[in-house]
């Protein structure tokens, strides 16, 4: 079984199909990878992944707007990784997560001359609507942030790692469109899947 489908079930997915999809969720149990291949042949089903590495720094001389710059270019990186609208809440709960994480550990800059580091676990789970997707993602993985002081008013922050990005959309419009061709005529429905199961599934052609 492929690491998309593996993925699906352990964000929910397949079953949200099969509470609400009668018909897709028989397709399902009858070839579980040539139907997930029927998904995304539809364009109901959407993925993306990234471990790309990440490294962004900032510098400044005030010490408030310096960490708001530098989680304003967090705040970037995740947006030039995926703009898309409805994946706003996945990049504002991650960069969220990072600031709060290490901002709890160390509330204020260090002092003039040293430096502090946090290493923070990036292991999220979230799922949401936002109409007419059905959206769940996750990251895991861990990032290190590192605060430095070289002078009174020098302040410099850098965060790197690479995080593994997971995310997942389905457009329940168009679900609802290929639950009723498959209860239409499930035994096509049931040839098309068999076709597809012979394509190899990965992160990279889905």
């Amino acid at each position: 079984m492929s690491d998309i489908v593996n993925t699906l079930k352990s964000f929910s997915i397949i079953n949200k199909l099969s509470n609400e999809y009668p018909e897709t969720a028989k397709l399902l149990r009858y070839n579980i990878d040539g139907t997930v291949k029927l998904l995304k042949a539809k364009n109901v089903l959407f993925t993306y992944r990234s471990t790309k590495q990440i490294k962004v720094s900032k510098n400044g001389t005030d010490n408030i707007k310096a960490w708001e710059d530098y989680k304003t270019t967090i705040d970037k990186y995740l947006y030039d990784m995926n703009d898309q609208e409805e994946v706003g809440l996945a990049r504002e709960t991650l960069s969220d997560h990072i600031h709060k994480e290490h901002y709890d550990r160390y509330p204020f800059w260090p002092s003039v001359g040293k430096t502090q580091s946090s290493i923070i676990n990036v292991r999220i789970t979230q799922a949401y609507n936002y109409d007419p997707w059905y959206i769940v993602w996750s990251s895991d993985g861990y990032v290190e942030v590192t605060d430095k002081r070289p002078a009174v008013s020098e302040y410099y922050a850098e965060f790197v790692g690479k995080p593994d990005l997971k995310l997942v959309k389905l457009d329940e419009s168009r679900m609802k469109t290929l639950e009723y061709m498959v209860q239409q005529n499930y035994v096509e429905a049931q040839k098309q899947v068999d076709i597809l199961s012979n394509k190899e599934l990965t992160w990279d052609n889905f």
